[in-house]
């Protein structure tokens, strides 16, 4: 089919895109494409610029494009682990591309892996949070360092994040009786599972929590300002949280809570990437945590799931003028009268789409 020179057939979603993970000790990242029922686990070599697939697999769980928590890097990004839709957590063996469960638990929702992959935390039945080590056997270990009120069990649990530099573990909690963008709370424990601190409640959404790369920060989104903002805290354990930006936008989504990535920290850990909506559409910022009330704007359009890897920054562009693809952009200079150079990745829909025949659609103000 084709209206005024588009192909439409061209623009029918051909794969969509998922669980962006940088992948430790290379200048590459890891993401789930998505075509039909089939799920593969794609390389994106940014050196390069080559995608390939590292493992194709009806198994593999599919969740909602853009989010993550489906898989993680682990040994120093020399092998991988994956969720199954049956919720098992099994390593990937790069060589054989076989399966190999860590352990002997299902319904898990969501893992996270420590920057060098030492530690693993995992969700089960969205209500406990574990954690697991590999021992010098380099076999997995797992124990429990959340299970909630046994009696009660009201109350769901995501985003698991770890700090190996302080040996804490953070997360998103609410309760049956409230939804979660309503009322919600960060918990951090430390490896043994004491709890330290808990963030937000009180009619206040918290989401995503995020530690910085060298452990020390944890950033998160919060409702506090009564909008969607990232929000900082330099001491996770005794800091006042930090608003950063100002202005009525919102630097998320108020939803369910499992695997949004609205955000990311850079790959230097001086300064935190979000993406925003404004006019209706999409912007990608930068605030520098030293100066977090200025935001430098990097791109227009919608970047789900940025992940920022030395200078380049990869997101899951989607929007007008531009059918969904991996975008890398060039962020070595933060400057506000930056020029940031962007490249396409991987596109998901069919090739052939001219992009140049889509218009970009703009706001148009009538003073009355």
């Amino acid at each position: 089919m084709n209206t005024d020179g588009v192909d439409i057939a061209a623009l029918a979603p051909a794969r969509v895109f998922a669980d962006l993970q940088r992948r430790p000790g290379a200048n590459a990242i890891s993401f789930l494409s998505r075509a039909g029922n089939d799920a593969s686990i794609n390389l994106y070599d940014i050196d390069e610029n080559l995608e390939t697939s590292i493992f194709r697999s009806s198994e593999i769980a599919i969740g909602y494009p853009g989010t993550c928590g489906t898989h993680a890097w682990i040994e120093d990004g020399a092998s991988l682990v994956t969720i199954t839709r049956d919720g098992r957590l099994c390593k990937l063996n790069l060589a054989t591309c076989g399966f190999t469960p860590l352990i002997d638990r299902e319904a898990l929702g969501q893992v996270a892996s420590s920057t060098s992959g030492k530690y693993l935390a995992a969700s089960v039945n969205d209500r406990a949070i574990l954690l697991g080590k590999a021992s010098v056997d380099n076999t997995w270990k797992f124990r429990s360092v959340f299970e909630g009120d046994a009696k009660t069990n009201d109350h769901f649990v995501a985003d698991p994040t770890i700090s190996s530099t302080l040996g804490l573990v953070a997360f998103r909690f609410w309760r049956d009786s409230t939804m979660p963008w309503y009322q919600s709370s960060i918990k951090i424990v430390d490896f043994a599972g004491n709890l330290l601190r808990s963030i937000g409640g009180d009619h206040e959404m918290v989401s995503q929590p995020r530690f910085s790369r060298d452990g020390t920060k944890l950033a998160y989104i919060s409702s506090s300002s009564g909008f969607l903002a990232p929000t900082l805290l330099d001491d996770p354990l005794a800091g006042t949280p930090r608003t950063l930006g100002q202005g009525n936008f919102d630097y998320g989504d108020v939803d369910l809570g499992f695997g949004q990535t609205s955000f990311c920290w850079s790959d230097d850990d001086c300064g935190i990437f979000a993406q925003r909506r404004e006019d209706g559409f999409g912007r990608l910022v930068y605030f520098a945590t030293t100066n977090p009330r200025v935001p430098v704007e990097v791109a227009k359009g919608f970047f789900d799931a940025p992940v920022s890897v030395g200078s380049w920054l990869v997101g899951i562009r989607g929007g007008a003028r531009t059918p969904t693809h991996l975008a890398a952009i060039d962020a070595s200079s933060r400057e506000p009268s930056s020029k940031f150079a962007k490249r396409r990745i991987a596109t998901g829909h069919f090739l052939g789409a001219e992009l140049a025949q889509l218009s970009e659609p703009e706001i148009d103000r009538t003073l009355t």
